[in-house]
C-alpha cells in the first residue's frame, strides 16, 4: 500500500506530464477502436448487398457486338431469344432460372410517375433477395395464366400518393393491372428510382411480342464447382451460345457475365484489405502512445535521480524503485487505456445510432474480444515500456545521485 500511495503522489504532483502521457496512450486506442468500428461498417454494407440473393447467383447480359461474325458486321444488338431461354435451362448445372425484359414505362393510380418496368418469372424474387413488405411476388400461376397483376416497389408506390395499392388497380403504359404485392426499395448501387413487377409472359404479349430478351438469372448448383472454376463457367457459356445468339466468342462486349461466386471471392479481398490496412494503422497508433509512456519515463527517473539516490542512501531496495517506476507506468497504462476504450465504444455506438444506413455504411461495431485483446496488449506494452525506465533507476548509485544536476 506504500508504494502504491507513493506511486499516486508522484502522479498527481507531475499532472501535466502524466495528463500528456495518458493522452497519447488513450489517443491511441481510441482511434484503434473507431476506426475497427469504422472498417466493420464499410464490410456490413458491403456483404448486406449481396445477402438473401441467390446462392452461386449468375447474371448473363445480352450487349452489344463489337467484332463481325460469319459475315455479320459488328455494331449489332445482341437478345436472347426463346431458344436460348430453353438451352439454358436445360443445362445440367443450372437452376432457379430466370428470364428477365424491362423497359421504362408510366405508371399511374391517381398519381402518375415512370418508371421501369420489368417482365419477371417467379425465381427472379429469389435470385435478387426482393423483399415483400406486402402482399406477394409473382407466382407460376401468374406466368401460366398470363394474369395482368404487379408488384410495385416503395419508390413507385411513394410517387403515387403512398397509399395501400394491394387489390387495386394501377396502368402500366396504359395497361390495367392489379397490384398484389408491394417490395422493398432497391437501395443497391445498380438501384433504379422506381420497378414494377410484372409476369413475363404478360410483358411479352402486352411489350415484346418478338419474344427477345436482354438478361437472364440463375444459380449454379453448388457440385459443378467441384471441378471447374467460374471462369470456367463463362467461357463454357459463352461457346454454348456463341453460334445461336451470333456472335464471336471472344466479343466481351456482346456478353457480359456476372458471377456472384467470383465476385464475392473478390469482394471479400477488398473487405479484408481494407481491415488489414485499417488495422494496421491502428495498431501503429497504439505503438506511438507506448512509445511515448516509455520517453516519458525516462525522462521521470532522469529528473529523480537524486530521489532515487537518497532512497537508496537511507536503505530503500531496488526492487522498490523498480517497482515503482513500473507501477507508474502500469497505472497509467491502465487508467487512461480504459479511458480510451470507453471513449472509442461510446463513439462507436454513436456513429451506429445518428449515421443513417446506406450502401456504403452500416452498422459499425467493434468485436468485444478484439477490445480485450487491444487493452490486453496495451497493457502487456505499457509495462514493458516502464521497463527499461525501471532499470535504469535500479541501477542509479547513490553517490553518483546525490552529485547528479539536472
Amino acid at each position: 500500500m506504500n508504494i502504491l500511495s507513493e506511486i499516486w503522489s508522484s502522479l498527481s504532483h507531475n499532472r501535466f506530464r502524466t495528463a500528456m502521457t495518458g493522452f497519447a496512450v488513450a489517443w491511441g486506442i481510441f482511434m484503434l477502436i473507431v476506426l475497427l468500428g469504422a472498417s466493420s461498417g464499410l464490410a456490413h454494407a458491403m456483404r448486406s448487398e449481396v445477402e438473401g440473393e441467390m446462392k452461386n447467383k449468375v447474371d448473363i447480359y445480352a450487349g452489344w457486338a463489337t467484332k463481325p461474325y460469319k459475315g455479320l458486321r459488328a455494331d449489332r444488338n445482341i437478345h436472347f431469344s426463346e431458344r436460348d431461354l430453353l438451352t439454358l435451362r436445360s443445362l445440367p448445372f443450372v437452376e432457379n432460372f430466370s428470364a428477365i425484359s424491362g423497359s421504362m414505362g408510366n405508371v399511374s393510380e391517381e398519381g402518375y410517375t415512370t418508371g421501369y418496368i420489368n417482365g419477371v418469372e417467379a425465381n427472379y424474387g429469389r435470385a435478387f433477395g426482393v423483399t415483400i413488405l406486402k402482399g406477394r411476388f409473382i407466382n407460376e400461376i401468374d406466368l401460366a395464366q398470363k394474369r395482368k397483376v404487379c408488384v410495385v416497389d416503395e419508390a413507385i408506390l411513394n410517387e403515387l400518393g403512398g397509399k395501400d395499392l394491394v387489390g387495386k388497380t394501377i396502368q402500366i403504359k396504359g395497361i390495367n393491372c392489379l397490384v398484389i404485392g408491394v417490395s422493398e426499395k432497391n437501395s443497391g448501387p445498380f438501384a433504379r428510382s422506381g420497378r414494377v413487377f410484372i409476369p413475363l409472359s404478360t410483358y411479352d404479349a402486352l411489350f415484346s411480342p418478338d419474344h427477345l430478351y436482354d438478361q437472364v438469372v440463375f444459380s449454379v448448383k453448388e457440385e459443378y464447382y467441384t471441378n471447374h472454376t467460374p471462369d470456367d463457367l463463362e467461357k463454357s457459356l459463352r461457346h454454348l451460345l456463341s453460334p445461336s445468339m451470333l456472335f464471336d466468342e471472344e466479343d466481351e462486349n456482346a456478353l457480359y457475365v456476372s458471377n456472384d461466386k467470383k465476385g464475392n471471392a473478390w469482394m471479400s479481398k477488398i473487405i479484408h484489405g481494407i481491415q488489414l490496412f485499417i488495422l494496421i494503422i491502428g495498431w501503429l497508433m497504439l505503438v506511438s502512445g507506448v512509445v511515448g509512456v516509455s520517453n516519458i519515463m525516462l525522462v521521470s527517473v532522469r529528473e529523480r535521480t537524486k530521489e532515487f539516490g537518497i532512497r537508496k542512501a537511507i536503505g530503500a531496495p531496488p526492487r522498490t524503485i523498480l517497482l515503482m517506476v513500473l507501477g507508474e507506468s502500469l497505472i497509467i497504462t491502465l487508467l487512461f487505456g480504459f479511458i480510451g476504450v470507453y471513449l472509442g465504444a461510446l463513439v462507436v455506438a454513436l456513429i451506429d445510432a445518428l449515421v443513417p444506413e446506406s450502401m456504403f455504411f452500416k452498422n459499425p461495431s467493434v468485436d468485444v474480444s478484439m477490445i480485450i485483446i487491444a487493452f490486453v496488449t496495451l497493457v502487456v506494452a505499457g509495462s514493458l515500456a516502464g521497463l527499461t525506465p525501471a532499470i535504469r533507476s535500479m541501477r542509479i548509485k547513490p553517490i553518483e545521485a546525490l552529485n547528479y544536476e539536472k
